[in-house]
């Protein structure tokens, strides 16, 4: 994990919220790049420019996190973009970890810890909110 944070202190400031969002997505799961995009666009993570639409610097953040080898790439278009990613199970439990610590992000897993539905009322100053539950674990 210490080599993981020093990885991430190097982000420049407008990647590390990105990088800090894989943690809002199921661990292994293969996340869809243009899905995320907009997630990030709506978040205002990213940031028009005179010159650049928000997709394309969009893409740019994408590439930059894959390039440093944050994110991997599962499938690429036929243009070169990356279509879907993931990232690696010590990367996703960094993220979770450092969301948690700085107030970004609570993840809750409801279906293995129904109790742990109602722990978010205990800090309810976190920005984002991810449950991942069955419909009867919520009822």
């Amino acid at each position: 994990m210490d080599i993981i944070e020093v990885s991430y202190k190097e982000l420049p400031n407008n990647l590390k919220p990105c990088f800090l969002y894989f943690g809002a997505f199921l661990e292994d799961k293969e996340i869809s790049v243009s899905k995320l995009i907009w997630l990030w666009i709506a978040e205002v993570f990213v940031l028009e420019t005179k010159h650049k639409m928000l997709k394309d610097i969009a893409e740019f953040y994408m590439d930059d996190l894959s390039g440093r080898n944050l994110v991997f790439a599962t499938k690429r278009r036929s243009t070169g973009g990356v279509k879907s990613c993931r990232i690696h199970d010590l990367l996703h439990a960094f993220c979770l970890e450092k969301a948690k610590e700085c107030n970004y992000l609570l993840w809750i897993y409801g279906d293995h810890d129904p109790d742990s539905l109602h722990s978010f009322c205990e800090k309810p100053y976190y920005r984002r909110l991810s449950i991942y539950s069955t419909r009867e674990a919520i009822d």
